[in-house]
């Protein structure tokens, strides 16, 4: 068997160890709000050893080994901290509590309630990372009673691992783009290189881990984005490099997932599309916050001119740690000791398209964007999309302006048949185009691209291709396709074009948290925040009826929306309707004149931009 390196030999490193005092005493804002919150989660975790998890909700098992895991974790770093802390005795307390759980996982009390049988998921992985963190740090000092109870964990936690492959419900190990594989596969293997000459199946736990690792990270492209949003991003993500860290410093060498382009990529992925700590993503977790990992994994790819980025996020509200993870005990491990004082102009472009997932951005410029777009494109055939193709966020540093809207924590209902007829999952919650009074069907794909016109940004999102419904066997859409152009100054051009085969009905929405105001004529409508306004011009080839409501939000602890409908007036045929969105304090309409092969949009006599458009009146032509 190779021999590893001494313990501790996962992700913290000795050095790391002796720097938590100096993390504790540094005066930088996110030092300080982390060293608050790891003396808060202390605080808690040794007032009693128990988790205040509510047993009730979708997946509360997975949320009950989360606070296991912070509480733990917590107690841990202030034992590394101070050897002789009365904290010390909890440990073995705490792991009693977890080894009584007759259930480890949520799936397998449901499914079996009288006789667990272990079944291997997300909450066995969590717990997997926590047993190995505890036998690495205090290796040297463990009590047999505690070496005891650790290997017996341990045991169970790896027998079920194997079983799952044994009996092929490991579905979880091959599935692309899927946040499952990383904390699964990752809490097993960081398992079996702490535990390496005491766990008997250790190398064959590796190399399944290690397959497991070369799916989640192979399922990147070169630009990093993933699919499944930037929440699950953070979670996935968590684990997946927690492990890769702790393979490298096991065996002492580069683990060779670090050297891809995409891996690289990714830890920008969320300083993109979060920027300032506000989410603008797509999918069911559109939440993220700054955790420890991603500080040690800026600086481990050569990525710490972001570490401002990631900084801004992190300072903003609610945007560090949480989400139940010890993120306060680990900053103390991970978070950097070396800043930069002055911050260098990060390796991330005012816009982009992430190709291989077809998402783009528009923004005037990082790292920190006066104003910013997200706009989805690419796939809703992946885990955790939901029907939002062509949909867009709007946002300042101060707040979001156009959102989509969701329906909050998980029902029994979110991920069955039944999965769009939800408010937040379907189409309609979404800024978005919806056709004949129904948006684009699930497992859709759409057609993405970008490009410059008159020095100006471009991301046009084809979605013909799904709109597949029909009509006494005619298809009923003949073209979908919406258009963003990035004009600068905080002004950003929506158009929209529609065919149908036959006349029908046209409609896009917008949606908000915050008051909408409609001009008496029609033309204008003011967004309101507490430090940003928006002002959406609408400029059509058809006449549009314009007009504002109320979502009905599935839950109760969810704020309705409000939704800006705008609605061809009548049956049409074909229409193009420009949207200007804008940030500034200009009162001008805007309007539209159409030439041989043209569409020039003007606003108080000058011109903004003049699109060019094919034989059948499409902007930019076909792809």
């Amino acid at each position: 068997m190779t021999e590893l390196a001494r313990h501790p030999r996962l992700f913290v490193r000795p050095e790391d160890i002796s720097a938590i005092d100096r993390r504790l005493h540094d005066s930088h804002p996110v030092a300080s709000m982390a060293g608050n919150q790891y003396q808060a989660d202390l605080k808690e975790a040794c007032a009693e050893v128990t988790c205040h998890t509510a047993e009730t909700g979708h997946n509360w098992h997975l949320l009950r080994m989360r606070e296991l895991q912070r509480r733990l974790v917590t107690v841990l770093v202030e034992c590394l901290r101070n050897p002789d802390s009365d904290s010390r005795g909890l440990v073995v307390e705490y792991l009693r509590l977890a080894a009584g759980w007759r259930h480890w996982s949520w799936i397998d009390w449901r499914r079996n309630p009288d006789q667990p049988t272990d079944l291997y998921d997300l909450s066995f992985g969590e717990i997997g990372m926590t047993l190995a963190l505890v036998w690495d740090w205090l290796h040297d000092q463990l009590t047999d009673e505690e070496s005891t109870l650790l290997l017996q964990m341990a045991h169970r936690h790896c027998t079920a691992f194997l079983r799952a492959y044994e009996k092929d419900t490991n579905w979880w190990a091959s599935v692309r783009h899927s946040n499952w594989t990383a904390v699964t596969c990752g809490g097993a293997g960081m398992l079996a290189l702490t535990m390496w000459e005491q766990l008997e199946q250790a190398e064959e736990i590796l190399e399944r881990a290690e397959a497991g690792m070369e799916v989640f990270f192979g399922s990147l492209g070169d630009d990093g984005g993933w699919p499944e949003g930037v929440g699950y991003w953070n979670y996935g993500m968590r684990y997946g490099f927690l492990y890769l860290l702790s393979h490298e410093a096991a065996f002492g060498r580069p683990h060779p997932l670090m050297a891809r382009k995409g891996v690289r990529n990714t830890a920008l992925f969320p300083l993109i599309f979060a920027p300032g700590g506000k989410a603008a993503g797509f999918g069911d977790s559109n939440g993220f916050r700054a955790m420890p990992f991603h500080y040690r994994i800026l600086h481990r790819l050569g990525l710490g001119d972001c570490l401002p980025m990631l900084d801004d996020i992190a300072g903003s509200e609610r945007a560090f740690g949480s989400g139940g993870w010890p993120a306060g005990a680990l900053y103390e491990l991970l978070g950097p000791t070396d800043r930069h004082q002055v911050a260098r102009v990060p390796p991330v472009a005012a816009d982009g398209l992430l190709d291989d997932i077809g998402w783009g951005y528009m923004s005037e410029g990082f790292p920190r964007p006066g104003s910013f777009v997200s706009i989805r494109g690419g796939s809703t055939d992946v885990p955790h999309a939901q029907a939002d193709l062509m949909s867009f966020w709007l946002q300042t540093p101060d707040e979001q302006l156009l959102v989509n809207a969701d329906d909050g924590a998980y029902l029994d209902t979110t991920f069955s048949a039944q999965r769009h007829e939800l408010y937040g999952c379907g189409p309609l919650s979404k800024n978005t185009i919806l056709l004949n009074g129904v948006g684009i069907p699930p497992e859709s794909t759409s057609r993405t691209r970008s490009f410059q016109h008159e020095g100006h940004f471009v991301v046009q999102v084809d979605t013909t291709d799904c709109f597949t419904g029909s009509y006494q066997d005619q298809p009923t859409t003949q073209r979908c396709c919406r258009s963003f152009v990035n004009l600068g100054q905080g002004r950003y051009l929506v158009v929209d074009r529609v065919r149908f085969t036959n006349e029908g009905q046209f409609e896009t929405r917008f949606h908000t948290l915050l008051p909408v105001e409609i001009d008496h004529e029609r033309e204008v409508a003011t967004i309101s925040g507490r430090n940003s306004t928006a002002r959406l011009r609408f400029a059509c080839t058809e006449p549009v009826a314009i007009r504002a409501g109320l979502s009905t939000p599935v839950q109760p602890s969810q704020q309705a929306d409000a939704i800006l409908q705008v609605q061809s007036a009548k049956l049409v045929r074909e229409l193009t309707l420009v949207t200007l969105m804008e940030l500034h304090d200009d009162l001008s309409p805007i309007a539209i004149s159409l030439t041989s092969g043209a569409l020039s949009v003007t606003q108080d006599g000058g011109r903004l931009c003049t699109l060019p458009l094919d034989d059948a009146g499409d902007p930019f032509g076909q792809f």
